[in-house]
């Protein structure tokens, strides 16, 4: 009962926190219309950074113009893998960082699919001038820094064992099905993290098979 209660305190801060990063990037987007549309650039550092208007009716950085129907189904896409991985990672002080990448990513992706349906486009006013970056906005910021920082924590900072927590289930699940399909030549291989997980995942074939299957399926 206090795991479970602890996982839906994790959900709401989730939520929370997905809601105040959507509220900074409409705000600053409101500000750029208020400010800078029809007006000159404002100059930050000269020749380097500045703040410049710029009405996006692509993906991130500009990319993909006037593809409507790609971009929101990426978005759906990308919230959808997302959300899964979130509910996946151990609710950990250790995996925090995997979660607020999550959060990152989602509210980036909602912050610009908020603008295409009010707006039809996005407002983009970031613009580094010195290497003629794309212009773009705090959402992209959040998309494409927890990007980044996903892959290093996953192929740096987190060691195998950590990762096994999050994906094996899943390997499980897949094993079980893919059984039914190539039922023979499945290789056992001693495993006591995936004895362990069968375990708590209640599967219900005998420990040594879905082992096998589970080798099998991702060797």
């Amino acid at each position: 009962m206090l795991r479970e209660k602890s996982r839906t305190n994790h959900y709401i801060a989730a939520v929370i926190g997905i809601a105040v990063l959507v509220f900074l990037d409409q705000l600053t987007k409101c500000l750029a219309i208020d400010r800078l549309k029809g007006q000159s650039p404002f100059i930050i550092i000269k020749e380097v950074f500045q703040l410049e208007y710029l009405e996006n009716r692509g993906a991130a950085f500009g990319l993909f113009q006037n593809q409507k129907i790609f971009f929101f189904l990426s978005v759906i896409v990308i919230c959808a893998v997302v959300l899964w991985f979130y509910r996946k990672v151990p609710m950990e002080k250790r995996f925090l960082p995997l979660r607020l990448c999550a959060v990152f990513i989602v509210a980036g992706a909602f912050g610009n699919c908020i603008d295409r349906i009010r707006l039809n486009y996005v407002v983009d006013f970031f613009y580094f001038k010195l290497i003629d970056f794309p212009i773009f906005n705090m959402a992209d910021i959040y998309v494409t820094v927890s990007a980044v920082a996903l892959i290093l924590l996953v192929f740096i900072y987190y060691k195998e064992e950590d990762l096994e927590r999050i994906f094996s289930p899943l390997r499980i699940r897949m094993g079980n099905v893919l059984t039914d399909i190539f039922p023979r030549n499945w290789r056992i291989v001693p495993d006591p993290i995936s004895r362990k997980l069968i375990k708590e995942n209640h599967v219900t074939c005998e420990p040594e098979a879905c082992k096998s299957q589970l080798q099998a399926c991702f060797r």
